[in-house]
């Protein structure tokens, strides 16, 4: 019983300080406001450390002490130890995992998704040529650029003039034209 009080300081000290050297940092600061998921995920890493302080027979506060002595000797020896690197990069691993990857909005959903709406969103009533046959489903290009698109009426041969009526999500939706490409 001794040892889950210990591992449950453990998490109380480790939520704590992740708290409050992150409380400030915009990219994090949401997910304090739902932090469900870091508590949840800070205690399965103490669940890990305390299981294999268990498995290996040490004191679960020897364990804990072991590791924080081990991050404050070898900070200054960062660069000689390897072994100190290794523990760095881990702990870096856990800090995105905690904050479950903050920056997935910015660097994948917001850059390839609000890109892609952004540039079609500018492509309703522009007009292009039908690369492979429309029947219903093919592909059109417009300024050099290919797309997925939809024939609203019919069947349309490739190398006709198309005009793009409407989007629906990353579908286009276009019709033959008569007359020069713009």
């Amino acid at each position: 019983m001794n040892d889950l009080m210990v591992s449950a300081w453990a998490f109380g000290i480790t939520v704590g300080l992740l708290w409050l050297f992150t409380r400030k940092d915009k990219r994090v600061s949401e997910e304090w406001g739902r932090p469900l998921g870091i508590l949840g995920r800070t205690a399965v890493l103490i669940l890990i450390f305390h299981g294999s302080f268990v498995g290996c027979d040490v004191s679960v506060l020897k364990g804990y002490l072991f590791v924080v002595l081990f991050v404050a000797i070898s900070m200054p020896g960062l660069f000689i130890n390897p072994l100190s690197v290794l523990f760095y990069v881990t702990g870096w691993v856990f800090y995105e995992w905690v904050f479950w990857f903050p920056s997935k909005d910015e660097v994948i959903l917001s850059h390839s998704l609000n890109k892609n709406v952004k540039e079609r969103a500018s492509l309703v009533v522009r007009r292009g040529v039908a690369v492979s046959d429309l029947n219903p489903i093919g592909k059109i290009e417009i300024e050099g650029e290919e797309y997925e698109a939809r024939s609203a009426l019919g069947f349309i041969l490739k190398g006709e003039l198309v005009e793009v009526e409407r989007e629906d999500g990353f579908e286009l939706q276009v019709r033959t034209v008569e007359g020069p490409r713009d």
